[in-house]
């Protein structure tokens, strides 16, 4: 099934931000999902619907050796403070300027290994 990748800033003090979410195409025609879903007629009672999990990467380029805005008492901006990822009225994820609030994401990393 399909999943979406986002890359994370981690900072000193744990706090880890999303830069940016990428939606990853499992390319299997079972996949309602994906592009190489099954064109021709057929029982789609069979076929995957929902995607896999998110990975949340913390790229390397983008570990701070200093706290997150938030800790210093300093405004919150995308990465630093609050998501740089938002959702778009389509429900998909879109790099932006204009971010959503932070709270929905975790303090720690995770992570999802199955298909």
């Amino acid at each position: 099934m399909c999943r979406h990748v986002v890359e994370n800033a981690k900072f000193n003090c744990g706090h880890h931000y999303p830069l940016r979410r990428q939606r990853v195409d499992c390319n299997r025609p079972w996949c309602t999902l994906s592009t190489s879903h099954e064109g021709r007629p057929h029982d789609h009672r069979q076929c995957a619907t929902h995607m896999n999990p998110d990975v949340n990467l913390v790229m390397p380029e983008v570990s701070y050796q200093h706290p997150c805005n938030i800790c210093l008492g300093q405004p919150p901006v995308p990465g630093n403070g609050m998501s740089g990822v938002r959702a778009g009225q389509d429900g998909a994820a879109h790099d932006s300027d204009d971010s959503d609030n932070s709270d929905e994401f975790s303090t720690e990393e995770e992570g999802g290994d199955g298909d």
